[in-house]
C-alpha cells in the first residue's frame, strides 16, 4: 500500500512540475505586434473543404477581408468530395475574387487535401486553416510579421473554442484552453510537442522534405507529423505566434457523440509518434488523471482512500487553475473560470476512458468511417 502511495504522489508531484514548466514557457512567450513596413513574403492559404455549406460563406468573407496585400496571397479551397452546396456555393462566392481557386481532391482525407493544395501553391509560406474557422482581418499580417521578423521553418498559432451560453461547450472550451496553452508554454521552453492546423504556417520547402515523415496511411495528423519532422532537424526555428490579433476562433462540437469521436480522431494519431517529449507528456497527463479515476473508484470500497485521493485532486488542481487563470485572462474569457471545480472533476474520467477508447477501433468523422 504505501508503494501505491508513494507512485501516486510521484506521479502527480510530477504533473504539478510540469504544469509550472509549460506556464513559465507561456510567459516567456513575448507578444508579436504587426509591421509597419510592407511585406515581401508570397503566402499561400490552404483550406481542406469538406460538408462545409454552413461555414464556408463566412470563412470565404474573412480571407478576403484581410489586411495582407492581395497581390501576394492566394487562397486554395480543396474539395474533398463533398456531398453537400459546398463547391457549388464556393464558384458561386469566388466568381469574381482572382486570389481564390477551388480544387478536387484527387485522393481522400484531410491530410490528401493538404498535399493536393500544396501541389497548386505557388507561395513560399503556406498557412493552413479549417472551414469552420472566425479570422480576425489582422490574422495574415500577424502571422507574416513574426515570419519576417523572425524567419522560422513554422509557426503555430493560437485556436480558441468560440465562447457559447451552452454548458458543454463552455466546457470544452475551457479545456481547449488548456491545449493551446500546453503547446503554446512547451514551445516556449523550446520542447514543442503538438500544434492545430486551423492556424498553421510553414515554409513550402519544409513540407516538401518531411513528405516521406506525414503518415500517409493515416487520414489526419499532417499537422503534427511536419511539426515532429521539423523539430528533429531544428526544434528551435518553431514558433509561437503569441498575439491577440492572430486567434482563430473554431467552433465546439455540438453533442457527447460527435464530442467523443473528435477526440478519438486526435488520440488515435499518438499511436504513430516517435517525438519522446510528446510521447512523455502524454503519459504524464493520462498517469495523473487515472491515478484520480483509481483512488476515486477506490475511496467506495476503502474510506481511507479519500484523503489520498483528495491529495491527487488538489495537487493536480493547483497548478490547472493557476495556468487557465493566466490564459482566460489573456484570452479576455475569464468567466469561463467558473466551471473550472466541474470540468476539473469530469476531466479524469473523460481523459481516463478517451486514452484508451482511441487507441482501439474506429471512429466517424465527417460521415466517413476511419479506423
Amino acid at each position: 500500500m504505501i508503494l501505491f502511495v508513494s507512485i501516486l504522489l510521484f506521479i502527480s508531484v510530477l504533473y504539478f512540475l510540469l504544469i509550472f514548466l509549460l506556464f513559465w514557457g507561456w510567459i516567456k512567450l513575448e507578444t508579436i505586434k504587426k509591421k509597419k513596413t510592407p511585406f515581401k513574403t508570397k503566402v499561400s492559404i490552404i483550406v481542406p473543404i469538406r460538408n462545409e455549406e454552413v461555414f464556408i460563406a463566412n470563412l470565404i468573407r474573412d480571407l478576403d477581408l484581410q489586411d495582407y496585400p492581395k497581390e501576394n496571397v492566394e487562397v486554395i479551397l480543396v474539395n474533398d468530395h463533398s456531398n453537400d452546396s459546398s463547391p457549388e456555393i464556393i464558384k458561386n462566392l469566388i466568381r469574381n475574387k482572382n486570389q481564390f481557386s477551388l480544387v478536387q481532391n484527387t485522393k481522400q482525407g484531410k491530410k490528401n487535401a493538404i498535399i493536393e493544395g500544396i501541389k497548386y501553391s505557388k507561395g513560399d509560406l503556406v498557412v493552413t486553416t479549417d472551414a469552420d474557422c472566425q479570422i480576425k482581418s489582422s490574422w495574415l499580417s500577424s502571422l507574416v510579421s513574426l515570419y519576417e521578423f523572425r524567419k522560422p521553418k513554422m509557426i503555430v498559432g493560437p485556436v480558441v473554442i468560440e465562447n457559447s451560453p451552452s454548458f458543454f461547450q463552455k466546457l470544452q472550451a475551457l479545456e481547449f484552453l488548456s491545449l493551446t496553452g500546453a503547446t503554446a508554454g512547451a514551445i516556449g521552453i523550446n520542447r514543442p510537442i503538438m500544434c492545430n492546423g486551423a492556424n498553421l504556417a510553414f515554409e513550402k520547402e519544409e513540407f516538401g522534405k518531411a513528405k516521406n515523415d506525414l503518415n500517409i496511411r493515416l487520414a489526419s495528423g499532417e499537422d503534427m507529423f511536419l511539426l515532429f519532422s521539423i523539430k528533429r532537424k531544428s526544434k528551435s526555428r518553431i514558433l509561437f505566434l503569441k498575439s491577440p490579433d492572430a486567434v482563430i476562433k473554431t467552433y465546439g462540437r455540438p453533442d457527447l457523440k460527435s464530442f467523443l469521436n473528435q477526440r478519438k480522431r486526435w488520440t488515435s494519431k499518438t499511436r504513430s509518434f516517435s517525438d519522446w517529449d510528446s510521447i512523455g507528456i502524454a503519459l504524464l497527463v493520462y498517469l495523473a488523471d487515472f491515478s484520480l479515476l483509481v483512488t476515486f473508484i477506490g475511496s467506495f470500497l476503502y474510506l481511507k482512500m479519500v484523503w489520498l485521493f483528495l491529495t491527487l485532486f488538489i495537487l493536480k488542481s493547483i497548478p490547472d487553475f493557476i495556468f487557465l487563470r493566466g490564459l482566460t485572462s489573456y484570452f479576455r474569457v475569464k468567466k469561463l473560470m467558473y466551471i473550472f471545480l466541474p470540468l476539473q472533476f469530469l476531466y479524469f474520467f473523460y481523459i481516463s476512458f478517451v486514452g484508451i477508447l482511441g487507441n482501439f477501433g474506429k471512429y466517424t468523422w465527417k460521415g466517413r468511417k476511419v479506423r
